[in-house]
């Protein structure tokens, strides 16, 4: 459930990546430790993982685990028709949203589709640090990353967030990006564009006007940027651009509005996922684009996607990450740095062996079964971190400057997930009494 937003670059931004919400609202300057929607700290929610897509069914992707939702029995791959009677193929998902969440312990009516049958679900919504720490995490928030939460062990101290942070922070720098804010992008992009963004995504004026992303998915071939469509007019704004990728050399910028493709213009092309997609092409794209009144053209040619995901510092490992239910993980992300070699944990899962044993994020790496970090390679650790079994594995680390031991204890996802009481279905895992597809 974790959020990581330094390899969202890369991705097809088109489900939430937090409970409840497709797009959260970055929360200013207020002292809101924990997520914020609509101005609303800590509101009130149902405990679903949705995703949105404009005027239908929203999609329950999975739920809190001993959530009010769960507890009721909204099951993951149900479809959301309607939220206190108001129908989601008509209103927005700014309208949606707002249905949703409250900021009064009020009960939420959820109208589903689970196959051919028709379910209503009156869900009493709870405040969503409640949901994290029945999960045994909490929220850190940290104004420099667009206002973002991240989710962590309980026992976690801010402090070591704050480590984690500042060695992100340091990647960045020596991939020619700053921080505008708190969005990741190349040193040069105009601060206006960066707002002008953030008003179309995150609960501005314009976000109405959203009609999704566009961007590589794991196909052959990346341009290296993502793109975020609107609509009435139709438009494109480039969202963001790859460290080291052909998007950055060429010259891109995030926010930059896309004019013509291939010389014709936005408003006349039907499917401009379908021309900026196209992964197995190893091609050149013309992409004219107006910057602050002035219309450049920036000519940008596919590499391998593999190319471009590995010339990011930013990308954690392990880079590919075993999804069948049998194999065995650890339940940590790790960021590496080549020169110096270096390397921090970015991510502890939950369930997980990690979580167990109590890594942190902000954990530096000392060694790995007794090897120093500083010899060992970022292949090797990527492959280090994905167990072939069950055998323990040893992970020194520093602390906030003091050095401590975990021995991990490799376990099957399916292992971890029944110990929560949820199974494998092809779905994915679902809490035990849901439907097996």
């Amino acid at each position: 459930m974790s959020r990581h937003l330094f390899f969202f670059i890369l991705a097809a931004v088109l489900i939430s990546c937090h409970p409840d919400v497709h797009a959260k609202q970055a929360h200013g300057g207020s002292h809101c430790d924990v997520p914020a929607y609509f101005g609303m700290c800590d509101p009130y929610v149902p405990g679903t993982i949705i995703r949105f897509e404009e005027k239908q069914p929203i999609h329950v992707i999975t739920t809190w685990h001993q959530g009010p939702a769960e507890r009721a029995g909204v099951c993951p791959g149900d479809k959301i028709v309607a939220v206190n009677g108001v129908v989601a193929a008509e209103n927005t998902k700014d309208r949606m949203l707002h249905e949703i969440v409250s900021m009064k312990p009020s009960p939420v009516v959820l109208t589903v589709k689970r196959g051919d049958q028709t379910l209503e679900f009156r869900v009493r919504r709870v405040r969503e640090s409640t949901l994290a720490k029945r999960s045994y995490q909490k929220f850190l928030a940290d104004p420099n990353l667009w206002g973002s939460q991240e989710l962590v062990p309980r026992s976690e101290k801010r402090a070591e967030h704050a480590r984690y942070i500042e060695f992100l922070k340091q990647l960045e720098e020596r991939e020619g990006f700053t921080r505008i804010e708190g969005l990741a992008v190349p040193v040069g992009t105009p601060a206006q564009q960066v707002r002008t963004l953030k008003e179309f995504m995150f609960g501005g004026q314009h976000q109405s006007r959203e009609a999704g992303f566009v961007g590589p998915t794991a196909g052959r071939y990346s341009f290296g940027f993502t793109a975020l469509l609107l609509k009435e007019p139709s438009e494109a704004l480039v969202e963001a651009v790859s460290p080291n990728s052909p998007a950055q050399r060429a010259g891109l910028l995030p926010g930059d509005r896309v004019l013509e493709l291939d010389g014709r213009e936005i408003s006349t092309i039907g499917d401009l996922k379908a021309l900026i997609l196209k992964p197995d092409q190893e091609r050149t794209i013309s992409l004219k684009v107006d910057r602050g009144g002035e219309q450049q053209i920036f000519p940008v040619r596919a590499e391998p996607f593999d190319q471009v995901a590995a010339a990011d510092l930013r990308r954690e490992l392990p880079s590919a990450r075993p999804s069948s239910p049998d194999s065995y993980f650890l339940g940590i992300g790790v960021l590496y740095s080549p020169n110096p070699r270096e390397a921090m944990v970015s991510e502890v899962d939950w369930p997980s062996p990690a979580f167990d044993a109590g890594l942190h994020v902000g954990d530096s790496i000392l060694a790995v079964n007794g090897k120093p970090i500083s010899e060992i390679s970022r292949e090797e650790l990527g492959k280090l971190l994905v167990p072939a079994g069950a055998s323990m594995m040893s992970i020194d680390v520093s602390r906030l400057g003091r050095k401590k031991t975990f021995t991990i204890n490799p376990v099957t996802h399916r292992t971890a997930e029944a110990g929560i009481g949820r199974k494998s279905t092809k779905s994915g895992f679902v809490p035990e009494g849901c439907p097996a597809s």
